[in-house]
């Protein structure tokens, strides 16, 4: 017991190590964006060029590295939120909330996203994805969303139009997040969804 006890405090100290290290470099693309040699990015994460290839071997590697930080960041942050959140409808306005504050405040993971296409990777390798679907699940249940959508495909139909035609504008067209979230709630989700105040939602 002992002994498993010593392995579990070294592996969380080992993850701890390394998201610190991330955090480091999160920070510094965060601020400085991803056009750098190496030679800059080391220097910014205070270590040696070689100490940061011996880290991620390849610039692809690291960039992915960053980018998978990031979208830990970016649940750890709509799970905060969602602790308010009375039913699935309010779910999906959050993290719609949440696009708009990492668009704003994490530009340049934001438009290398977008430029790479990650927001509409295939379900196995999107995490956004991942993270709408159980929310479009919840909803089912609640008898809020109707029952013949397919969660993983409306989750990516979802990312897509919050990225493309939501977001498109400095504030959110509250027009088009209604029509968006009307299009699959049944008539008592109508009547949750008809009790919030989307204008208040977003700019209060």
């Amino acid at each position: 017991m002992i002994l498993l006890n010593k392995s579990i405090h070294s592996i969380l100290d080992t993850m701890s190590k390394k998201n610190e290290k991330l955090e480091s470099l999160y920070n510094f693309l965060l601020q400085n964006g991803f056009e750098h040699p190496v030679s800059e990015l080391a220097k910014g994460v205070q270590v040696t060029p070689m100490t940061l290839y011996n880290r991620y071997q390849t610039r692809e590697k690291l960039e992915k590295e960053a980018i998978n930080f990031w979208h830990h960041q970016f649940r750890e942050r709509v799970i905060k939120k969602i602790q308010f959140a009375n039913n699935a409808i309010e779910i999906l306005l959050f993290v719609i909330d949440e696009f708009i504050n990492t668009r704003d405040n994490e530009k340049y993971f934001f438009e290398k996203e977008k430029a790479s296409n990650g927001f509409h990777l295939e379900y196995d390798e999107n995490s956004f994805i991942k993270m709408i679907e159980p929310v479009l699940i919840r909803g089912i249940e609640e008898n809020h969303f109707n029952r013949d959508i397919i969660p993983p495909l409306y989750a990516k139909f979802f990312i897509f139009n919050v990225i493309y035609f939501i977001l498109l504008e400095q504030k959110p067209n509250v027009d088009y997040i209604f029509l968006l979230i009307s299009s699959i709630l049944t008539a008592e989700g109508k009547k949750a969804f008809d009790m919030i105040n989307l204008n208040k939602f977003f700019y209060s």
